[in-house]
């Protein structure tokens, strides 16, 4: 009923191949200054050299995944996808019980955006690391985590600090500095989770890890 399914038909029984092919003209833009896709595809190499399997969950939540002044839609396709995320752990944990007849250990991980609502503003999207352990041990899991940060040649700190959805004394939060990267813990379900900031994690990465030079001049040893 439109000229563009027409013409589509006669260039689909013409033959796509008969039809003449030129490349578009123009410069090659230039890369994204500072872009952190490499930097999120290394990370993604450590988890999963690490046994980990990434995931893909749903942007659209229901309003108990969020924490109040979420985004919420106004024409959603129903209740369970009104609000944009505001964190990765509801659905991490959800898909985790989805395959809670497993009884092997296993370790899923996504790298996705929240959205963190802003008065009166669109939501600040930030860009979080998050993965959760399940038939784990506790010093298994925080090995994986110990592992990821070295290979990014990062030397944090474990500070124990108590939060909501974590059991008591079982919550750190793991610093470099004073710049905060994240949080590792066991859930009050007994699933053991972690999130980092990509922004914080790339900031304090080092591409290259740091050497100490040679001494100019050789030791000098005397025995007394």
């Amino acid at each position: 009923v439109i000229p563009e399914d027409i013409i589509e038909e006669i260039a689909r029984i013409y033959g796509y191949h008969n039809l003449p092919s030129k490349l578009m003209a123009g410069k090659i833009p230039d890369p994204l200054p500072d872009a952190p896709f490499d930097f999120e595809m290394e990370v993604k190499r450590i988890l999963k050299g690490r046994g980990g399997i990434e995931v893909y969950t749903l942007s659209l939540v229901p309003e108990e995944f969020v924490e109040k002044g979420a985004l919420k839609l106004k024409n959603p396709l129903g209740a369970e996808s009104s609000y944009m995320r505001t964190s990765l752990m509801p659905s991490l944990i959800s898909a985790a019980q989805e395959n809670s007849r497993e009884k092997v250990p296993f370790h899923l991980f996504e790298l996705a955006n929240v959205y963190l609502p802003r008065k009166g503003e669109l939501p600040e999207e930030k860009t979080m690391l998050a993965g959760i352990f399940a038939n784990t041990k506790f010093r298994e899991a925080k090995g994986v985590i110990e592992s990821l940060l070295e290979e990014l040649n990062i030397n944090p700190t474990y500070e124990p600090e108590d939060d909501k959805e974590f059991m008591p004394s079982r919550r750190l939060a793991i610093k470099d500095g004073n710049i905060s990267l994240g949080q590792f813990g066991i859930l009050e379900n007994g699933l053991i989770y972690y999130e980092f900031t990509m922004e914080a994690l790339r900031k304090t990465h080092l591409p290259v890890p740091a050497y100490k030079p040679l001494p100019k001049y050789p030791a000098q040893v005397e025995d007394m």
